[in-house]
């Protein structure tokens, strides 16, 4: 669920700030998105199917903790690369990212 949503908010982001701006930086930002929650939804199946013991479990917990740091540094690279000093893009792109980090939040706790 949280990679559909991950992939959700990339694709809203991405559209809508393509079109606002006219440039197609922000789809090369959605590719990178799409294949990085790709990856994490392939470690996910093996971790359910390949669960064997504790240095097993270790491992995958280390492989979902780089996934979920890779999509946090992609998210802010994007933003920090992508987004212009526009107040109305920053405030969008905050308000998705809210959101998206305030579901996860409530998943956890």
């Amino acid at each position: 669920m949280v990679l559909i949503v991950d992939v959700v908010n990339s694709a809203l982001v991405s559209f809508v700030l393509a079109s606002y701006l006219g440039h197609t930086l922000w789809l090369a930002f959605l590719t990178f998105a799409v294949g990085l929650a790709g990856a994490r939804a392939v470690g996910w199946y093996r971790y359910h199917h390949h669960l064997t013991s504790l240095r097993a479990t270790t491992k995958w917990a280390i492989s979902a903790t780089i996934g979920s740091g890779l999509s946090g540094l992609l998210w802010g690279a994007g933003s920090a690369l992508l987004l212009s000093d526009n107040l109305v893009e920053q405030t969008f792109v905050a308000f998705v990212y809210r959101r998206y980090v305030h579901r996860l939040a409530g998943r956890v706790l």
